[in-house]
């Protein structure tokens, strides 16, 4: 759903992602647009990366997952990176590092294992970035440090 005002009138236009359960917005393919970075379907195997093509979304990127449950993209040292994480399988909570381009590209780097993440937040502090995560399947909460 797009939510805009014009003219002092709230408008709001359908847009069709299909089954989705977390999403977050960035710059995957260096067009200066945000894309849409979804798991997909609901808490599924999938983080896509959707661009908008009038009232559709085409996938132009696509990792997996297990029981999808994190999801979060943004700069960590100057790089357009993204987190997903998954409650089933191995329980990982992943970094892909994006290079962007039409069909963006990730490089992969495991964080933690065997901790099923369910949320996550990312700050920086004092110069180093750090996760909070949420491990559902450790039964705690974590923080990493990325320096």
């Amino acid at each position: 759903l797009r939510v805009s005002r014009e003219a002092g009138k709230w408008c709001t236009e359908l847009l069709n992602a299909g089954e989705t359960s977390d999403i977050w917005m960035a710059d995957f393919d260096g067009d200066s647009q945000e894309e849409a970075a979804v798991i997909q379907g609901f808490h599924g195997n999938h983080i896509r990366i959707l661009k908008e093509n009038g009232a559709d979304m085409d996938c132009i990127g696509e990792l997996p997952l297990e029981f999808g449950h994190v999801l979060w993209a943004g700069q960590i040292m100057g790089e357009l990176c993204l987190i997903g994480g998954s409650r089933g399988g191995e329980r990982e909570l992943t970094l892909y590092r994006v290079k962007k381009s039409v069909r963006p590209e990730f490089e992969a780097h495991v964080i933690d294992k065997g901790v099923g993440p369910t949320q996550i937040c990312v700050t920086e502090i004092d110069g180093k970035t750090r996760i909070f995560a949420a491990n559902h399947g450790a039964g705690d909460v974590d923080m990493y440090t990325l320096s």
